[in-house]
């Protein structure tokens, strides 16, 4: 159990990150 939410936390923190590069990525094309 504990290792499935460690997993779970991994791949979300993982999709965070990808969701700020895309954001910073698009505040430069804004700009």
């Amino acid at each position: 159990m504990r290792t499935t939410v460690y997993r779970l936390n991994r791949k979300y923190n993982q999709r965070d990150r990808c969701k700020k590069e895309i954001t910073v990525l698009r505040q430069r094309d804004v700009t």
